[in-house]
């Protein structure tokens, strides 16, 4: 009785933060203030955009449809904004629910989702929950692939996975939508679509209607994206904006691009480390019986987590002696980089195969690692891109790092009331910082909007706007060339002969 007693207070509890969260969210995207494309989109270039049905712009179908819908709504904005973000929080913690060795409480690992999403290394964030026409492109092609996963995590498992007889008619819209959002995306979804279906053929011997018909559904989906002529125009290199490196004479290029892919993805942000640490210490405590068998495989994982966790701690607090290392050599310092993050890799993957006994549990957290270097690999032959693109890989090295956390037998000890309670008042400050800073964003905003109005009505010659607070939250909300000045005044309703200037802000918020 005490045990269902606790097991229903939980759930209250779980369903209680859900709930605030949800009002938070609703909250901080009200204050998200439009931005850079949201312009162009909410203009009548948008339309003009959409009456050739993109052909020529991008095969972001359904991102772009729902660029035009939130630039013209606010309401819009706000719920696609919040209601997806709660949504992550919600997949993540299912995820990590289903599996058979979960020790965390659905509470728990909520929060500790939410401290990851919301927590997110600052360029990221900048370019995805402070920047929407980004956040409806690189967003939901990420929720819609955890769906799936939700869906095929039972092909690691001993026992047979097994599908409602109708499971596969709903892959078909599950896959095309999938793809018509951005690029890398497109290109991973087949590719892990690839992977299911190899690996349940070589494991059960058979092909499942589900996973075949979600792949064919992502194939036809990137069909449809990539027979866009902008990707033939990428290609050319006479986009204009965009472009596709494929030849030879581009491999210096290319390896350049690698290069820093791989550096940001791994060596920014604090999620590589703690990942390398959480390992770390999986490989101290794990086994403690059998700790002399293969002791010497143990010693190398172990001094690989702990160079790469050195390596991340200089870039961070020493980055001088990085500089002065590349004025010398630059070579010596790409060769370090890489090193360091084959180590981790390399260790991270060689720590789960000693201490995970259990095949089908390896299997699924060793896919899920390797996903997120999958995620990254198409966007070597890209150019531009931007932190936005890095949000699925780091989404899944979180999804990996909780059901590593959560799934841990030597960690359960730490899943108690203290856990709880050190999470909450870590993401309640966090949310308090957050809603402080989007408050005092979203009150200049609005702001500056009745500034435009109210000089409009009098027939100002200059409207004179300060600048928006804490720009590192958010993506540009100032023009930043002529071009975008005119998208800007047509958004606003601005006449082109009125001139808009900028200023610094009277008193920092």
């Amino acid at each position: 009785m005490k045990q269902k007693s606790s097991s229903r207070r939980t759930d209250r509890a779980f369903l209680c933060y859900l709930c605030g969260l949800l009002l938070f969210l609703i909250f901080f995207a009200i204050q998200v203030p439009y931005c850079h494309d949201e312009w162009a989109w909410g203009s009548q270039s948008g339309l003009e955009t959409l009456s050739t049905f993109f052909q020529g712009y991008n095969g972001r179908y359904l991102g772009d449809l729902l660029s035009l819908a939130v630039t013209r709504s606010v309401w819009a904005k706000v719920l696609i904004l919040a209601i997806t973000t709660w949504g992550l929080i919600i997949l993540m913690t299912g995820l990590v629910k289903k599996i058979p060795e979960n020790r965390g409480t659905p509470l728990q690992i909520a929060l500790l989702s939410t401290l990851l999403i919301l927590g997110m290394p600052q360029p990221i964030f900048r370019q995805i929950l402070g920047w929407v026409a980004a956040f409806v492109n690189f967003v939901p092609p990420v929720l819609l692939f955890l769906v799936y996963w939700q869906l095929v995590q039972n092909i690691f498992p001993e026992a047979s996975p097994s599908y409602s007889r109708r499971l596969w008619i709903w892959m078909i819209p599950l896959g095309l939508c999938s793809q018509l959002f951005s690029e890398h995306n497109t290109i991973f979804h087949i590719l892990f679509a690839a992977f299911v279906l190899i690996y349940t053929y070589f494991r059960r011997h058979r092909v499942y209607a589900v996973h075949l018909s979600y792949f064919f559904s992502c194939l036809a989906g990137a069909v449809i994206m990539f027979l866009n002529p902008a990707y033939t125009n990428a290609l050319n290199h006479t986009d204009g904006y965009k472009n596709i490196e494929l030849s030879a004479g581009a491999i210096p290029n290319l390896l350049k691009s690698g290069y820093h892919i791989v550096h940001t993805l791994y060596s920014t942000g604090y999620l590589p480390v703690l990942i390398a640490f959480t390992l770390l210490l999986l490989l101290i405590l794990s086994h403690r019986r059998s700790f002399h068998n293969k002791m010497r495989l143990r010693i190398a994982a172990g001094i690989g987590l702990v160079e790469f966790m050195l390596f991340f701690v200089v870039e961070k607090f020493f980055p001088q002696a990085l500089t002065a290392l590349s004025e010398r050599s630059h070579l010596l310092k790409l060769l370090l980089v890489c090193v360091s993050l084959f180590l981790f890799v390399a260790c991270s993957l060689l720590t789960l195969w000693l201490c995970i006994p259990d095949t089908a549990r390896r299997h699924r957290l060793m896919t899920l690692f390797l996903c997120a270097p999958a995620l990254a690999l198409p966007l070597v032959v890209a150019n531009p891109i931007g932190a936005r693109c890095f949000f699925a890989p780091y989404l899944l090295m979180a999804v990996f790092f909780l059901q590593l956390v959560f799934g841990a037998y030597s960690f359960s000890h730490i899943f108690t009331k203290s856990f709880t309670a050190v999470s909450s008042v870590l993401v309640l400050a966090l949310l308090l910082y957050l809603g402080t800073v989007f408050f005092q964003i979203g009150t200049a905003w609005r702001r500056q909007i009745s500034q435009i109005r109210q000089g409009v009505a009098q027939g100002a010659s200059t409207i004179q706007l300060e600048y928006l607070p804490h720009w590192r939250f958010i993506w540009l909300t100032v023009p930043p060339s002529d071009s975008w000045m005119i998208h800007y005044k047509a958004f606003y309703q601005i006449p082109s002969e009125v001139q808009v200037v900028f200023v610094e802000p009277s008193s920092q918020a």
